[in-house]
């Protein structure tokens, strides 16, 4: 096992443009990291550094105490999991689990004693004399995983791995990789860009955005108390609703809608004219006795909204109303038409979503009292998007 060092990391590719723009990282030894971001972020080409796939630019990158900036891949002592699985379509599992070894010539007993507990532990037992298109899907990526693992590398490194599984086998997958780095403690970087992956299994969750790190920390951290409204918006399913309030005499203005501030929370507010507003959906109630701050005490504001879309999940329900506030978009959006963006919302208009429980439904086009704890707001600087929890007080302004 090894640590892992990104220090000062750039990476131009010729035709110019910037794809990590000075990145400092530090991985822990036998630490599970994944890195989180929309398409574009720079994940995938960081993993390729790490790799030795791509060539750095500026900087370095330090396995253990070893400077490996420029050397091979089969030099860095490192073992990679694609999302295309990679398999030799000739070969049976026992095969293709066994083949890194035999290339480095290793002894006939030590790659049996290998595959074998390696095939045990990842339920291959019986699959062994099978060709990969004799697999599904699952069953494929565990041998990709068990292909990389009886290598025995310091540090795995594994590229969108469970993309390509259905929804239900990814649940089982994410579950079978936790359990296997718990067992082997092996340091591991882990790229998605499913943020309900990269909360499940992440020792720490890099959310990266344009090349950057946003914000590198625990999965819980990153809900509670993110960095900025990027991370905000990205980390949670259903996304934070975020839009831009206008202050006013100490409060904030959501077109029609006047949202309290506590003492402290006008502090940080402190001489902004405007600010962005953040609430989680899970945040709202339909019943003011359901809103409870921290402390246990009731300081619940009422919200009337008119329910324009209702999804009902069974457990739960969906609801999704218009705000007259300026829309915050939570990083890059994706080119659209101006037909599309006129179809998809007016410009002026924000769309948030409360998700609630169902001990009573909401019909579509009902008017609703909504609940929420002035407390539970989050508020980011309208210029960069900085959280305002996260500056002192006295600097506001």
């Amino acid at each position: 096992m090894a640590s892992v060092t990104l220090s000062g990391i750039r990476k131009v590719f010729p035709n110019g443009f910037a794809a990590i723009r000075g990145l400092d990282l530090e991985i822990g030894d036998g630490e599970f990291i994944v890195l989180v971001g929309p398409s574009g972020c720079g994940k995938s080409t960081l993993l390729r550094l790490i790799a030795g796939l791509e060539t750095v630019t500026d900087g370095a990158v330090l396995i253990g105490e070893r400077d490996v900036t420029d050397l091979s891949p089969s030099e860095r002592d490192i073992a990679m999991v694609f999302q295309s699985y990679a398999l030799y379509p000739h070969m049976d599992v026992q095969e293709n689990l066994a083949f890194g070894l035999r290339r480095r010539r290793t002894p006939r007993e030590v790659i049996g004693e290998r595959v074998g507990g390696i095939a045990g532990a990842l339920g291959l037992g019986e699959l062994m004399a099978r060709r990969p298109g004799m697999l599904s899907g699952g069953q494929r990526q565990r041998v990709a995983i068990g292909r990389a693992m009886v290598r025995q590398p310091v540090v795995y490194l594994m590229d969108e791995p469970l993309s390509n599984l259905d929804a239900k086998l990814r649940v089982s997958m994410r579950a079978e990789l936790a359990r296997l780095h718990d067992r082997l403690g092996v340091t591991t970087v882990y790229v998605t860009h499913d943020q309900t992956e990269a909360m499940t299994l992440g020792d720490r969750v890099c959310v990266m955005l344009d090349g950057e790190i946003q914000q590198v920390d625990a999965p819980g951290r990153l809900y509670r108390e993110p960095a900025n409204a990027f991370v905000a918006g990205f980390i949670g399913s259903p996304a934070m609703n975020l839009a831009i309030a206008e202050v006013a005499d100490g409060d904030l203005r959501l077109g029609d809608h006047r949202l309290p501030l506590t003492e402290a929370q006008r502090a940080r507010v402190g001489a902004r004219s405007q600010v962005i507003a953040g609430l989680r959906p899970a945040d709202f109630a339909l019943r003011a006795a359901d809103v409870a701050a921290d402390d246990g005490t009731s300081t619940a504001v009422r919200l009337p909204v008119e329910a324009e879309v209702v999804e009902h999940l069974g457990a739960e329900q969906l609801i999704v109303f218009p705000v007259d506030a300026p829309r915050y978009h939570a990083g890059p959006v994706a080119a659209r038409t101006e037909d599309e963006e006129t179809l998809l919302a007016e410009p002026a208009r924000s769309r948030f979503t409360a998700r609630l429980d169902v001990r009573r439904e909401v019909r579509h086009g009902e008017r609703v009292e909504l609940f929420y704890d002035p407390a539970r707001l989050y508020l980011f600087d309208a210029g960069d998007g900085r959280s305002l929890a996260r500056e002192p007080a006295e600097a506001a302004g």
